[in-house]
């Protein structure tokens, strides 16, 4: 019995722009750049994969205000793949984060509807195959002897 896929919503014109604002860096350039002098405020599970689950990680880089004097955030980055988006307030996480998962859950759904067309477009070129090639069954005649 074949279930139909739940349709998803692809992500907006908006909310696509607002995920194309990101800084591609490879781990050892983000590593030496930004994870040394941030420290890792929290993660959030984006999606799962082959029992492996994908993360994005928030990082906050750690400031003192000029004129109290006291701790704060000055930049928070947040890591996905290599990918880094740069925000400076709280709300602007919980959005990206919120983006991040209704893409990832589009991008899943894209791929299965690509394995499903894969499937069904390889099942009729075999069915084609096979009404092409039909093999007739040869008879045997005995040869009398001479």
């Amino acid at each position: 019995m074949k279930r139909k896929l739940k349709t998803v919503p692809k992500p907006t014109k908006k909310e696509a722009a607002t995920l194309n604002k990101f800084i591609w860096m490879a781990d050892w350039h983000f590593d030496c750049t930004i994870k040394k002098k941030c420290a890792e405020i929290s993660s959030y599970i984006i999606r799962w994969e082959d029992g492996e689950c994908e993360k994005a990680f928030v990082y906050g880089l750690q400031a003192i205000k000029t004129i109290t004097e006291e701790p704060c955030i000055a930049n928070i980055f947040i890591r996905y793949s290599s990918k880094v988006y740069q925000t400076t307030d709280l709300k602007s996480i919980t959005e990206i984060i919120a983006l991040l998962k209704k893409e990832a859950e589009f991008d899943d759904y894209n791929e299965k509807l690509d394995d499903q067309r894969w499937k069904k477009r390889q099942k009729l070129l075999n069915a084609k195959k096979k009404k092409k090639f039909k093999v007739k069954k040869l008879r045997l005649v005995k040869v009398k002897a001479a």
